[in-house]
């Protein structure tokens, strides 16, 4: 859903125009306020969220990285509930050609609320979206030069009735954009923009980060 998220779009346009020059590095950070649901059957860590992080990034950059690697740790809330999975805490570290790397932060632990905020480092400055806010009803973008505010857009969300998931309140336009795309083609008899090639990528970097999975008690110790 990140592929129709109103201030990742403009991010990514943005990076296309070269406001920022070339790009260099991406941030991406996913952090849950609370633990997992009791009776929740995880995949793990990395492939139920950083999976939504590495989809972002290989969509903004244009290309999948050459290596990954991955630390993880069973922190806080995995003692608050039943839920299956192995660690609430992990990093990935990606590695492209070009001089350009990417680094994911992904968290069950951000008991101050959710937390999606994604930076792009650039030769002539940064874009930066999503400061954290604990009652957010929009998203803030800011592009900054060497020496100037080169942006700084807000991008309201959708407001609810009624409670609804967190990740829903951060991301239900992109939600409701992603269904609209979907049917669209359908009608027309179009391919659609994000196919299975895409989803497939993301799994196959996750796989290799998971691969690599350094564990605290394997780490070599100081």
């Amino acid at each position: 859903q990140r592929r129709f998220d109103p201030a990742l779009i403009r991010a990514k346009q943005l990076l296309k125009d070269g406001a920022i020059g070339r790009a260099f590095k991406i941030v991406s950070t996913l952090e849950d306020s609370a633990p997992l649901p009791d009776g929740y059957d995880s995949a793990g860590l990395l492939y139920d969220m950083a999976v939504h992080n590495v989809d972002e990034i290989l969509w903004l950059c244009g290309q999948c990285p050459r290596a990954a690697f991955a630390i993880a740790s069973p922190l806080y809330s995995h003692r608050l509930t039943s839920a299956n999975e192995e660690f609430d805490d992990g990093f990935l570290q990606l590695w492209f050609d070009g001089e350009f790397s990417a680094q994911i932060q992904v968290s069950r632990n951000h008991v101050s609320g959710y937390r999606v905020e994604t930076w792009i480092y650039g030769e002539e400055g940064q874009i930066h979206l999503g400061a954290f806010l604990q009652d957010p009803h929009e998203v803030v973008l800011e592009v900054y030069g060497r020496s100037k505010t080169i942006a700084h857009e807000r991008f309201a969300l959708e407001r609810y009735d009624r409670p609804v998931p967190e990740f829903v309140d951060r991301f239900g336009l992109a939600y409701q954009a992603e269904l609209a795309h979907f049917v669209d083609c359908c009608l027309a008899g179009k391919p659609f923009g994000v196919d299975q090639n895409d989803g497939l990528a993301a799994m196959e970097v996750i796989d290799a980060g998971v691969g690599s999975l350094l564990r605290p008690e394997k780490a070599h110790r100081v």
